[in-house]
């Protein structure tokens, strides 16, 4: 939302050598506000009155999210002969995560 960014759940994700990091569920969420703190090293305060503010904001708009996706089964994209959708698998590559070394 705007300047705010809410994390659920960190970790979890696959590294280029094939390993996994611990997955870790965050209630309340993890919320920073990227305007104050571009680099997310500190997430707001549970109790402050920024996190209470933007905590209703947040859940609004992940239940309108959801809604949303739970009532479009519409979609007439087929992904299985889609060459552009195929996964990339790039070690020096951010974004292309695989198992290659």
């Amino acid at each position: 939302l705007e300047n705010y960014k809410a994390f659920y759940i960190t970790g979890g994700a696959k590294s280029c050598d094939g390993s996994t990091g611990q997955e870790q569920w965050h209630d309340p969420p993890l919320i920073f506000n990227l305007k104050e703190d571009v680099g997310e090293h500190t997430p707001l305060d549970s109790n402050s009155t920024e996190f209470q503010n933007i905590m209703s904001q947040i859940t609004d708009s992940l239940n309108d999210i959801l809604a949303d996706i739970a009532t479009d089964n519409i979609s007439m994209a087929d992904y299985s002969h889609d060459p552009t959708v195929v996964p990339c698998c790039n070690p020096k590559h951010t974004v292309c995560r695989c198992n290659i070394v």
